[in-house]
């Protein structure tokens, strides 16, 4: 290799010592022997996927000209060569990463494909949710036995699907405990979740639980209750919040920002929550809401509560009991909105608050795109002016002409602030 080479160069006219050159080889031997493992991951992952794919098609092919005993035996096929697999797996390559996620991930899908041809072929009855229940609930053992991410990501594509199916797509009752039957589902998952966090943290796989998991509940949360439903945009806007304080443990804050799939979630997610409150038909619904025994019982009234509650608690621990006092725009609407919310009666006043408050962190934004010279802090906060003034765009309220001043006044701010700190940048490299 030409780095050990010059590696030895050094060592031979005393740039470097003995000890010093054996390290420093050591170290790229194993950044190159983990770039290499993870290739191997990926190509076995991808291997196993088309082995599946080219057996199911080769079958497929004289499916309609085979026997019914045949094609229950072909149906099984798969399945035992998956179980083969990940034997294999477990006994003879049981330090191999490569092995264990590509056999995990070829019976994933094996176990799917004997499910809905064993099902075709005896005309068994039953619809997508049920369908896709059994197959999560067969795979989930793949993701401990084999210590399997692949099957992990999967696992939460799938039961985000059946949750959606059941919930929000059907209205037939499908099998499981509806309607609690996708968070236990998650529930189960979560054991492999802490494992990865204790013992890879830092690979490439928790990294994507970071943004599934999140997201999968993010989209499961509006099944959880039918009545009060104006609370459900409460526990929305304090969900979000508490994932945007989780992204800022000190676990989170050292990873790139991209990786940071609560703190990114959770500030979108805010603001278009806020978005939402900046306009006065939310207010006048909460106004509107009877205060009756059905609302007190009601699952989104309590979600709201308990919720925003844990997301003051982490506020109070994140601002106060670490000692960094200092609260970011976000973080103050989050009180805001909490207050306002349990005054409910506020109208107006709700409605100008918020829009006071979006401003100001799009302000606080670009005054700090500014200060930090960060071109892209900047426009973002530009971006955050230029959607509220969208919003307002669409309020009956508002005439034209100040609708039409407003969208010029975030034009011309847009270039002149993107003008002044590119200029300010030439002069300084000058």
């Amino acid at each position: 290799m030409g780095l050990e080479k010059e590696i030895s160069k050094l060592v031979s006219e005393g740039v470097i010592s003995s000890q010093v050159g054996e390290d420093i080889t050591k170290y790229y031997k194993s950044k190159t022997n983990k770039n290499s493992n993870r290739l191997l991951t990926v190509f076995g992952i991808l291997g196993a996927v088309l082995l599946g794919l080219g057996i199911i098609l080769i079958i497929a092919h004289n499916w309609d000209n085979l026997s019914r005993s045949i094609k229950t035996a072909l149906s099984f096929v798969p399945l035992v060569i998956g179980q083969a697999a990940c034997i294999l797996a477990i006994v003879k390559f049981k330090e191999s990463t490569t092995w264990k996620e590509g056999a995990s991930v070829f019976l994933f899908f094996a176990v799917g494909a004997a499910i809905s041809l064993v099902s075709q072929i005896y005309n068994v009855p039953g619809d997508l949710g049920g369908f896709l229940f059994i197959w999560m609930i067969l795979c989930l053992p793949l993701v401990y036995i084999l210590d399997s991410s692949i099957s992990s990501i999967l696992y939460i594509i799938g039961i985000t699907f059946y949750g959606c199916y059941v919930e929000y797509w059907s209205s037939i009752i499908t099998i499981g405990p509806k309607p609690v039957s996708y968070w236990l589902l998650l529930l189960a998952i979560l054991p492999h979740y802490l494992i990865l966090y204790r013992n890879r943290s830092s690979s490439n796989s928790i990294l994507f639980h970071h943004w599934l998991i999140p997201l999968s509940v993010i989209i499961m949360l509006g099944s959880v209750g039918k009545v009060a439903e104006e609370y459900m945009f409460i526990s929305y806007f304090s969900f979000y919040s508490l994932l945007f304080l989780i992204g800022h443990f000190h676990y989170f804050e050292a990873l790139p920002k991209i990786f940071n799939g609560y703190r990114l979630l959770g500030s979108i997610g805010m603001l278009v929550m806020l978005y939402i409150f900046s306009f006065g038909w939310y207010w006048e619904e909460l106004d509107s809401v009877a205060w009756d025994s059905s609302t007190l019982v009601s699952i989104n009234f309590w979600l709201s509560i308990i919720v925003s509650v844990l997301t003051i608690a982490l506020l109070v621990y994140h601002r106060f009991l670490r000692g960094d006092k200092k609260i970011s725009p976000l973080e103050g609407s989050i009180i805001l909105v909490f207050v306002m919310s349990l005054i409910g009666v506020l109208g107006v006043a709700a409605q100008i608050i918020v829009n006071i408050m979006v401003l100001a962190i799009a302000i606080l934004k670009i005054m700090e795109g500014v200060s930090n010279d960060q071109l892209g802090t900047l426009n973002y906060g530009i971006l955050i002016t230029a959607i509220l003034v969208t919003c307002r765009f669409f309020d009956e309220e508002l005439s034209f002409i100040i609708r039409g001043t407003l969208f010029i006044l975030v034009g011309v701010g847009f270039f002149a602030s993107n003008y002044m700190l590119l200029k300010r940048r030439r002069s300084a490299n000058d």
